[in-house]
């Protein structure tokens, strides 16, 4: 009986050894025989421009897409209005010219202003005389020899003038007119310029030479584009994923691509369009195009590392995307599940081929071709 006992526990004991020294099964990839897959010489594939590739791990991240514009914040638009009534007279710029601070956009006639500065003149000769006879009624009625009502008479015609004499002097620098190189030359000068406040590009051009104007038309206005930013509008859904410092792409309809930066998300939502306006500046160059031009955007949020494969790695059958193995000199058709997407690349989902196995990377859809 012990002998038998003894049998059992040694052959137990082996039984248990054996299991623990049994290394589980690694999953194998999948494989193609020499005879699947397509066949394609060297030469074909150097003719079709096919070329092999393996895929790459690769930072990318989910993204938003919104449309916007181009819009330059208020202190960047500027508008020129001309400060009297006046007539043109000429017309020197268009639309889309840029113009630098100073200068010259066009000038003014008008008879009121040769009538401001000739008054101007004519109040300035009576003014000595007023104040001569003001200081006169002031000595003679401090020695009883001239009534008060006399001296307040002439205390109010000078004071009166001078009054005047002030206002037309601002009048005149109001409308960019020296009155007191006037004064001095007596010089009426017949027409006033119209010079550019800011470096900016025009935008309108209201005017043409013989066009009467007043205080209250707007003859140019200006875009200053050194601070072009974007306004985004992003649909409610997707406001909470947006944050300030998350990168973004915009294309306009000219095809210029561009980046930028979140700088504000708004905080009210458009009832009717069910969007919110995020407001995002310019990174590297700014934008040839205009304040004012519709663009397309992708906002990008978190990144995370990903196995990924060019666009043109993929072929799409229907509602399916496929990529070509290659394997022992030929291709076998894969389908694929994508994920994430940017200019360039495609995220591969359940991948289990090793790292190092090829996939065309070009000409896939000339290897479809040959199926």
């Amino acid at each position: 009986m012990k002998n038998i006992l003894f049998l059992i526990s040694f052959f137990f004991l082996l039984l248990v050894v054996s299991c623990s020294n049994q290394q589980p099964e690694e999953e194998t990839p999948p494989t193609m025989s020499e005879e699947s897959g397509i066949f394609l010489s060297k030469a074909q594939m150097n003719l079709a421009g096919i070329e092999t590739g393996v895929v790459e791990k690769r930072k990318m991240a989910a993204f938003i897409e919104c449309t916007g514009q181009i819009e330059a914040p208020p202190q960047s638009v500027i508008s020129v209005y001309s400060p009297v009534q006046g007539v043109v007279q000429q017309v020197k710029y268009l639309p889309g010219d840029f113009v630098k601070k100073g200068a010259w956009l066009t000038a003014l006639s008008h008879p009121d202003l040769i009538r401001l500065q000739r008054e101007w003149l004519e109040v300035q000769s009576r003014l000595p005389f007023l104040k001569g006879e003001f200081q006169r009624k002031e000595t003679l009625l401090q020695s009883d020899a001239a009534s008060r009502r006399a001296y307040e008479e002439a205390e109010a015609n000078y004071k009166s003038q001078l009054a005047h004499a002030n206002g037309l002097k601002a009048e005149l620098e109001l409308i960019g007119i020296d009155a007191d190189q006037l004064l001095a030359d007596g010089k009426i000068q017949p027409s006033i310029p119209i010079y550019a406040p800011a470096s900016a590009y025009l935008t309108e051009v209201n005017i043409n030479p013989g066009k009467l104007v007043g205080p209250s038309d707007k003859l140019y206005e200006m875009v200053d584009d050194s601070h072009l930013h974007l306004e985004l509008q992003v649909f409610a859904k997707d406001l909470p994923q947006v944050k300030p410092g998350q990168h973004l792409e915009v294309k306009t309809p000219g095809g210029e691509s561009l980046t930028g930066v979140v700088h504000q998300v708004g905080k009210v939502i458009d009832q009717e369009k069910k969007t919110a306006m995020v407001h995002g500046h310019f990174e590297g160059p700014l934008p040839h195009a205009p304040a004012g031009t519709f663009l397309n955007a992708r906002i990008y949020l978190a990144e995370q590392e990903v196995t990924a494969l060019p666009h043109a790695a993929l072929v799409t059958e229907g509602e399916k995307q496929y990529v070509f193995v290659y394997q022992n000199d030929r291709f076998e058709k894969v389908a694929v599940e994508t994920g994430l997407k940017d200019a360039t690349h495609v995220e591969l989902r359940q991948w289990n081929y090793p790292p190092e196995t090829k996939v065309a990377v070009k000409g896939a859809y000339y290897i479809q071709e040959e199926e």
